[in-house]
């Protein structure tokens, strides 16, 4: 028995979001309300549960958005970043699970929502390898700008 789910396996994915509480993530009764939609289930139902929760997440953003809340927006489609990205972890290998891309696009799409309601809002950064340019989900992004002195933040 893990910290929340009962599969030590999938409760080292599953925690990870825990990491996110401090800095405005999903909080301890989300996370915790995903492990018991779980239970004894295995990767299918882990990756399941972690995407109803994205999705009803997703719906809630868009709701908050069109009502006007975007800084309540912003928060839900990072939340639904957060859940996206810890259902795909346990999918790994070869061949590649479609499972993985779907919910990997997801991920990216729940991040740039939230990333473009922030003020001013940001981009993904792109990191550069050779002639392509790759998603990354860190560096450098400019929030502010004063006529003599930048602030930074790292996401």
């Amino acid at each position: 028995m893990g910290v929340l789910f009962e599969d030590d396996f999938l409760d080292g994915f599953g925690t990870w979001p825990l990491a996110y509480i401090p800095y405005g993530g999903p909080d301890f009764g989300e996370l915790s309300a995903v492990a018991q939609t779980v239970g004894s289930g295995g990767v299918e139902a882990y990756y399941a549960a972690w995407i109803a929760a994205g999705d009803r997440t997703v719906a809630s953003a868009e709701a908050a958005n069109t009502a006007g809340h975007r800084h309540s927006a912003r928060e839900l489609y990072l939340w639904a970043s957060a859940f996206y990205g810890a259902s795909y972890h346990p999918l790994y290998g070869a061949p590649v699970d479609p499972r993985l891309v779907a919910a990997f696009n997801k991920q990216r799409q729940a991040l740039d929502n939230g990333l473009a309601l922030a003020d001013p809002p940001a981009k993904h950064p792109l990191r550069r390898e050779g002639d392509a340019s790759l998603p990354s989900s860190s560096g450098r992004v400019c929030r502010r700008e004063a006529a003599d002195d930048h602030f930074h933040q790292w996401l």
